[in-house]
Protein backbone atom coordinates (compact mmCIF):
# COMPACT_ATOMS: atom_id res chain seq x y z
CA UNK A 1 0.00 0.00 0.00
CA UNK A 2 1.31 3.50 -0.69
CA UNK A 3 -0.07 6.53 0.92
CA UNK A 4 -1.73 9.68 -1.05
CA UNK A 5 -2.41 13.08 -0.24
CA UNK A 6 -5.25 14.50 -1.28
CA UNK A 7 -6.12 18.46 -1.88
CA UNK A 8 -8.00 18.97 0.73
CA UNK A 9 -5.54 17.28 2.96
CA UNK A 10 -7.31 13.94 3.79
CA UNK A 11 -5.29 10.70 2.83
CA UNK A 12 -5.89 7.47 1.46
CA UNK A 13 -4.17 4.19 0.72
CA UNK A 14 -2.84 2.64 -2.72
CA UNK A 15 -2.73 -0.84 -3.59
CA UNK A 16 1.55 -0.57 -5.25
CA UNK A 17 2.97 -3.99 -6.29
CA UNK A 18 6.67 -2.77 -5.02
CA UNK A 19 5.39 -2.37 -1.43
CA UNK A 20 5.01 -5.61 0.25
CA UNK A 21 5.17 -4.25 4.27
CA UNK A 22 4.21 -0.68 5.45
CA UNK A 23 4.44 0.60 8.97
CA UNK A 24 3.27 3.70 10.75
CA UNK A 25 3.71 5.24 14.19
CA UNK A 26 2.04 7.99 15.53
CA UNK A 27 1.65 10.32 18.56
CA UNK A 28 -0.38 13.32 19.91
CA UNK A 29 1.29 16.12 21.59
CA UNK A 30 0.21 18.89 23.09
CA UNK A 31 1.22 21.50 25.92
CA UNK A 32 0.61 20.86 29.52
CA UNK A 33 -0.92 22.10 31.49
CA UNK A 34 -3.45 23.34 29.30
CA UNK A 35 -3.75 21.77 25.23
CA UNK A 36 -5.77 23.98 23.79
CA UNK A 37 -3.08 25.95 23.63
CA UNK A 38 -1.15 24.18 20.88
CA UNK A 39 -1.31 20.43 20.20
CA UNK A 40 -1.25 18.74 17.03
CA UNK A 41 -0.46 15.03 15.24
CA UNK A 42 2.71 13.71 14.48
CA UNK A 43 3.62 10.32 11.91
CA UNK A 44 6.43 8.38 10.92
CA UNK A 45 5.61 6.09 8.06
CA UNK A 46 7.81 3.84 6.46
CA UNK A 47 7.30 1.79 3.22
CA UNK A 48 9.60 -1.52 2.22
CA UNK A 49 10.15 -3.26 -0.63
CA UNK A 50 9.69 -7.02 -1.70
CA UNK A 51 13.61 -6.90 -1.40
CA UNK A 52 13.66 -6.27 2.42
CA UNK A 53 14.87 -2.19 1.41
CA UNK A 54 13.31 0.73 1.85
CA UNK A 55 10.92 2.38 -0.70
CA UNK A 56 9.90 5.58 1.25
CA UNK A 57 10.17 7.14 4.59
CA UNK A 58 7.28 9.84 5.64
CA UNK A 59 7.30 12.33 8.32
CA UNK A 60 3.91 14.18 8.50
CA UNK A 61 0.97 15.93 10.61
CA UNK A 62 -0.53 18.95 11.80
CA UNK A 63 -0.68 21.23 14.13
CA UNK A 64 -3.33 23.93 16.02
CA UNK A 65 -3.98 26.52 18.11
CA UNK A 66 -6.36 27.16 20.11
CA UNK A 67 -8.52 24.11 20.04
CA UNK A 68 -8.99 21.24 22.17
CA UNK A 69 -7.01 18.50 21.75
CA UNK A 70 -10.31 16.39 20.98
CA UNK A 71 -12.96 17.27 18.94
CA UNK A 72 -11.01 19.50 16.96
CA UNK A 73 -13.28 21.60 14.65
CA UNK A 74 -12.95 21.47 11.01
CA UNK A 75 -11.98 25.13 11.02
CA UNK A 76 -9.58 25.84 13.77
CA UNK A 77 -8.64 29.14 14.21
CA UNK A 78 -4.68 27.83 13.27
CA UNK A 79 -3.64 25.07 11.68
CA UNK A 80 -0.42 23.97 10.03
CA UNK A 81 0.33 21.20 8.41
CA UNK A 82 3.81 19.32 6.47
CA UNK A 83 4.17 16.26 4.75
CA UNK A 84 7.76 15.07 3.94
CA UNK A 85 8.97 12.04 2.00
CA UNK A 86 12.21 10.38 0.98
CA UNK A 87 12.00 8.71 -1.92
CA UNK A 88 15.20 6.15 -1.77
CA UNK A 89 14.60 4.65 -4.93
CA UNK A 90 14.90 7.73 -6.72
CA UNK A 91 16.93 10.00 -4.15
CA UNK A 92 13.97 12.31 -4.05
CA UNK A 93 12.86 14.16 -0.78
CA UNK A 94 9.51 16.03 -1.63
CA UNK A 95 7.95 18.41 1.15
CA UNK A 96 4.56 20.28 1.14
CA UNK A 97 4.33 22.65 3.95
CA UNK A 98 0.36 24.86 4.96
CA UNK A 99 -0.46 27.13 7.04
CA UNK A 100 -4.68 28.64 7.54
CA UNK A 101 -5.57 31.07 9.90
CA UNK A 102 -8.94 31.71 10.31
CA UNK A 103 -9.33 34.51 13.61
CA UNK A 104 -11.70 37.01 13.06
CA UNK A 105 -9.45 39.93 12.71
CA UNK A 106 -6.87 37.70 10.79
CA UNK A 107 -8.01 35.07 7.75
CA UNK A 108 -5.80 33.37 5.08
CA UNK A 109 -3.01 31.29 4.59
CA UNK A 110 -0.56 29.56 1.50
CA UNK A 111 1.50 27.25 0.87
CA UNK A 112 4.94 26.01 0.11
CA UNK A 113 6.58 23.45 -1.76
CA UNK A 114 10.66 21.68 -1.17
CA UNK A 115 11.96 19.76 -3.69
CA UNK A 116 15.41 17.66 -3.81
CA UNK A 117 16.90 15.66 -6.28
CA UNK A 118 20.21 14.98 -7.59
CA UNK A 119 19.60 16.93 -10.62
CA UNK A 120 18.05 19.81 -9.56
CA UNK A 121 16.20 21.09 -6.14
CA UNK A 122 13.55 24.23 -5.31
CA UNK A 123 11.90 25.83 -2.20
CA UNK A 124 8.64 27.72 -3.50
CA UNK A 125 6.64 29.71 -1.14
CA UNK A 126 3.14 31.12 -2.54
CA UNK A 127 4.41 30.03 -6.03
CA UNK A 128 1.77 27.22 -8.08
CA UNK A 129 1.76 25.99 -11.94
CA UNK A 130 3.92 22.38 -12.41
CA UNK A 131 7.37 21.70 -11.35
CA UNK A 132 8.50 22.41 -14.82
CA UNK A 133 6.41 25.36 -15.26
CA UNK A 134 6.00 27.18 -12.13
CA UNK A 135 4.29 30.46 -12.18
CA UNK A 136 3.24 33.43 -10.00
CA UNK A 137 -0.42 34.47 -10.05
CA UNK A 138 -2.23 36.37 -7.53
CA UNK A 139 -4.23 33.12 -6.38
CA UNK A 140 -1.04 31.00 -5.29
CA UNK A 141 0.64 33.53 -3.40
CA UNK A 142 0.51 33.36 0.65
CA UNK A 143 -2.91 36.00 0.99
CA UNK A 144 -4.25 37.31 4.18
CA UNK A 145 -6.94 39.41 4.88
CA UNK A 146 -6.95 41.74 8.01
CA UNK A 147 -9.73 43.29 9.44
CA UNK A 148 -11.67 42.31 6.40
CA UNK A 149 -10.40 45.86 5.07
CA UNK A 150 -6.54 45.04 3.84
CA UNK A 151 -5.54 42.07 1.58
CA UNK A 152 -2.00 41.23 1.67
CA UNK A 153 -0.16 38.46 0.09
CA UNK A 154 3.54 37.54 -0.95
CA UNK A 155 5.56 35.03 -2.57
CA UNK A 156 9.36 33.36 -2.42
CA UNK A 157 11.13 31.24 -4.72
CA UNK A 158 15.04 29.97 -5.32
CA UNK A 159 16.29 26.84 -6.20
CA UNK A 160 18.86 25.48 -8.92
CA UNK A 161 19.07 26.44 -12.86
CA UNK A 162 16.01 26.45 -14.54
CA UNK A 163 13.71 25.88 -11.53
CA UNK A 164 12.84 29.58 -11.03
CA UNK A 165 9.95 31.09 -12.38
CA UNK A 166 9.88 33.99 -14.18
CA UNK A 167 8.91 37.60 -12.18
CA UNK A 168 5.20 38.23 -12.81
CA UNK A 169 3.46 41.38 -14.21
CA UNK A 170 2.27 44.15 -12.15
CA UNK A 171 -0.89 44.91 -10.77
CA UNK A 172 -4.05 45.23 -13.54
CA UNK A 173 -3.98 49.40 -13.42
CA UNK A 174 -0.42 50.03 -13.56
CA UNK A 175 1.05 52.20 -16.52
CA UNK A 176 3.06 50.38 -18.67
CA UNK A 177 6.97 50.42 -18.57
CA UNK A 178 9.12 51.16 -21.81
CA UNK A 179 10.43 47.62 -21.13
CA UNK A 180 9.07 44.61 -19.43
CA UNK A 181 11.00 41.82 -17.36
CA UNK A 182 12.80 39.07 -19.46
CA UNK A 183 10.60 35.50 -18.95
CA UNK A 184 13.26 32.96 -20.38
CA UNK A 185 14.34 31.64 -17.19
CA UNK A 186 16.42 28.48 -18.76
CA UNK A 187 19.74 28.13 -16.82
CA UNK A 188 19.17 30.68 -14.03
CA UNK A 189 19.76 30.25 -10.70
CA UNK A 190 19.10 32.79 -8.12
CA UNK A 191 15.90 33.76 -5.55
CA UNK A 192 13.08 35.93 -6.93
CA UNK A 193 10.61 37.17 -3.74
CA UNK A 194 7.57 39.89 -3.78
CA UNK A 195 4.91 40.96 -1.79
CA UNK A 196 1.82 43.04 -2.87
CA UNK A 197 -1.58 44.58 -0.53
CA UNK A 198 -4.85 45.97 -1.91
CA UNK A 199 -7.56 47.95 -0.29
CA UNK A 200 -11.11 48.58 -0.97
CA UNK A 201 -12.74 50.73 1.52
CA UNK A 202 -16.22 52.50 1.30
CA UNK A 203 -16.13 55.27 4.33
CA UNK A 204 -19.47 56.80 4.90
CA UNK A 205 -20.90 59.55 7.38
CA UNK A 206 -23.91 59.80 6.76
CA UNK A 207 -23.45 63.59 4.80
CA UNK A 208 -20.46 62.51 3.41
CA UNK A 209 -18.69 59.19 2.17
CA UNK A 210 -15.95 58.40 0.00
CA UNK A 211 -15.02 55.25 -2.16
CA UNK A 212 -11.49 54.08 -2.28
CA UNK A 213 -9.90 50.96 -4.38
CA UNK A 214 -6.30 49.92 -4.70
CA UNK A 215 -3.33 47.95 -4.81
CA UNK A 216 0.30 47.83 -5.00
CA UNK A 217 3.34 45.26 -5.18
CA UNK A 218 7.04 44.99 -5.77
CA UNK A 219 9.09 41.90 -7.14
CA UNK A 220 13.17 41.32 -6.82
CA UNK A 221 14.99 39.34 -8.76
CA UNK A 222 18.39 38.52 -7.80
CA UNK A 223 20.06 36.11 -10.17
CA UNK A 224 23.11 34.41 -11.46
CA UNK A 225 23.24 35.74 -15.19
CA UNK A 226 27.29 34.82 -15.92
CA UNK A 227 25.64 32.92 -19.05
CA UNK A 228 23.81 36.40 -20.54
CA UNK A 229 25.36 39.78 -21.70
CA UNK A 230 23.82 43.11 -21.43
CA UNK A 231 25.64 45.61 -24.03
CA UNK A 232 28.21 43.00 -24.65
CA UNK A 233 29.31 42.84 -21.24
CA UNK A 234 28.62 39.97 -18.39
CA UNK A 235 26.08 42.68 -16.01
CA UNK A 236 26.56 42.80 -12.03
CA UNK A 237 29.25 41.39 -9.31
CA UNK A 238 30.68 38.15 -11.35
CA UNK A 239 27.19 37.52 -13.04
CA UNK A 240 24.99 38.21 -10.36
CA UNK A 241 22.52 41.11 -11.24
CA UNK A 242 19.35 42.64 -8.96
CA UNK A 243 16.22 43.44 -10.91
CA UNK A 244 13.11 44.58 -9.44
CA UNK A 245 9.78 46.57 -9.99
CA UNK A 246 7.05 47.99 -8.61
CA UNK A 247 3.76 49.30 -9.01
CA UNK A 248 0.68 51.08 -7.56
CA UNK A 249 -2.94 52.47 -8.40
CA UNK A 250 -5.21 54.26 -6.40
CA UNK A 251 -8.97 54.58 -7.52
CA UNK A 252 -10.86 57.38 -5.18
CA UNK A 253 -14.14 59.48 -5.25
CA UNK A 254 -15.16 61.65 -2.69
CA UNK A 255 -19.15 63.05 -2.50
CA UNK A 256 -21.39 64.74 -0.23
CA UNK A 257 -25.10 63.83 0.23
CA UNK A 258 -27.49 66.35 -0.67
CA UNK A 259 -31.39 66.13 0.26
CA UNK A 260 -34.45 68.69 -0.20
CA UNK A 261 -37.95 68.76 0.09
CA UNK A 262 -40.35 68.43 -2.33
CA UNK A 263 -43.74 69.32 -2.60
CA UNK A 264 -47.15 67.57 -4.43
CA UNK A 265 -50.06 68.21 -4.35
CA UNK A 266 -52.64 65.64 -5.59
CA UNK A 267 -56.60 66.49 -6.25
CA UNK A 268 -59.33 63.88 -5.52
CA UNK A 269 -62.92 63.57 -6.47
CA UNK A 270 -65.05 62.54 -4.05
CA UNK A 271 -68.51 61.59 -5.06
CA UNK A 272 -71.39 62.60 -2.05
CA UNK A 273 -74.89 61.83 -1.92
CA UNK A 274 -77.16 63.62 0.79
CA UNK A 275 -81.26 63.07 1.14
CA UNK A 276 -83.41 66.46 1.71
CA UNK A 277 -86.76 66.95 1.35
CA UNK A 278 -88.37 70.14 -0.26
CA UNK A 279 -89.64 73.57 1.37
CA UNK A 280 -93.84 73.73 1.75
CA UNK A 281 -96.16 73.45 3.54
CA UNK A 282 -96.09 69.90 2.49
CA UNK A 283 -92.48 69.70 4.00
CA UNK A 284 -93.87 68.86 7.43
CA UNK A 285 -95.92 65.87 6.53
CA UNK A 286 -92.84 64.22 4.06
CA UNK A 287 -90.19 64.57 7.18
CA UNK A 288 -92.57 63.04 9.21
CA UNK A 289 -93.42 60.33 6.53
CA UNK A 290 -90.04 60.04 5.92
CA UNK A 291 -90.19 60.41 1.73
CA UNK A 292 -86.71 62.24 1.14
CA UNK A 293 -85.62 62.71 -2.00
CA UNK A 294 -82.06 61.59 -2.45
CA UNK A 295 -79.32 63.99 -4.78
CA UNK A 296 -75.68 63.72 -5.29
CA UNK A 297 -72.59 66.24 -6.04
CA UNK A 298 -68.76 65.76 -6.04
CA UNK A 299 -66.43 67.65 -4.23
CA UNK A 300 -62.71 67.97 -5.01
CA UNK A 301 -60.37 67.32 -2.04
CA UNK A 302 -56.61 68.75 -2.47
CA UNK A 303 -53.62 67.06 -0.56
CA UNK A 304 -50.34 68.58 -0.44
CA UNK A 305 -47.88 65.32 0.06
CA UNK A 306 -43.89 66.60 1.05
CA UNK A 307 -41.47 64.31 -0.28
CA UNK A 308 -37.24 64.23 0.16
CA UNK A 309 -35.03 63.22 -2.42
CA UNK A 310 -31.80 62.53 -1.92
CA UNK A 311 -28.69 62.57 -4.53
CA UNK A 312 -25.12 62.34 -3.98
CA UNK A 313 -22.61 65.39 -5.38
CA UNK A 314 -18.93 64.19 -6.19
CA UNK A 315 -16.43 66.11 -4.66
CA UNK A 316 -12.96 64.95 -5.94
CA UNK A 317 -12.24 61.86 -8.15
CA UNK A 318 -8.84 60.44 -8.85
CA UNK A 319 -7.38 58.11 -10.69
CA UNK A 320 -3.50 57.43 -10.41
CA UNK A 321 -1.06 55.08 -11.33
CA UNK A 322 2.55 54.61 -11.01
CA UNK A 323 5.18 52.33 -11.97
CA UNK A 324 8.86 52.10 -11.44
CA UNK A 325 12.05 49.29 -12.61
CA UNK A 326 15.68 49.27 -12.15
CA UNK A 327 18.67 47.62 -12.20
CA UNK A 328 22.01 47.03 -10.49
CA UNK A 329 24.91 47.03 -9.89
CA UNK A 330 26.73 47.46 -13.37
CA UNK A 331 24.55 48.83 -15.36
CA UNK A 332 22.79 50.59 -13.16
CA UNK A 333 19.45 52.09 -14.77
CA UNK A 334 16.07 53.11 -13.45
CA UNK A 335 12.80 53.70 -15.49
CA UNK A 336 9.06 54.86 -14.29
CA UNK A 337 5.61 55.90 -15.78
CA UNK A 338 3.28 58.51 -14.00
CA UNK A 339 -0.12 58.70 -14.95
CA UNK A 340 -3.32 60.49 -13.11
CA UNK A 341 -6.44 61.77 -14.12
CA UNK A 342 -8.16 64.17 -11.66
CA UNK A 343 -11.85 66.21 -11.28
CA UNK A 344 -11.45 68.73 -8.59
CA UNK A 345 -14.90 70.68 -8.22
CA UNK A 346 -15.45 70.62 -11.70
CA UNK A 347 -11.67 71.14 -13.08
CA UNK A 348 -10.01 68.01 -14.72
CA UNK A 349 -6.85 67.57 -15.41
CA UNK A 350 -4.54 64.23 -16.58
CA UNK A 351 -0.95 63.93 -16.08
CA UNK A 352 1.36 61.45 -18.19
CA UNK A 353 4.94 61.36 -17.30
CA UNK A 354 7.55 58.64 -18.37
CA UNK A 355 11.01 58.70 -17.61
CA UNK A 356 14.26 56.82 -17.48
CA UNK A 357 17.81 57.15 -16.52
CA UNK A 358 20.98 54.76 -17.48
CA UNK A 359 21.36 51.86 -19.82
CA UNK A 360 18.06 49.85 -19.62
CA UNK A 361 19.31 45.92 -18.76
CA UNK A 362 16.94 43.07 -18.74
CA UNK A 363 19.30 39.91 -19.22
Amino acid sequence: MRRQVASGGSISYLPDRNVVLGLKAGVILGTMPRPNTLNGDVNLEGAFTSSGGVSTMSFFGAGYMMVPIVNRPANPPVRAQFDITYDFPRNVLDGTFGLQVNAPALSGGGTAKLYASASKWYLRVGVGGTSAAPVVTSWDRVRFTVAGLLNVNGYMATGSAGTLPPMPSLPYGVPPLQSSPNRNMAGITGVLFGAGVDIDVHPNIGFAGADVTGAAAFDVLLADYSSRRCNGQVPGINGWYATGQMGAYLKAKGWIGVSQEVAEFVSTVINETYRVFVEGWWAFWDWISGHWETRSRQRTVTTRIVKIQSATVPLVEVNAGASFAAGMPNPTWFEGNLRMYYTAFGIRDYVDMPFSTGTICRP
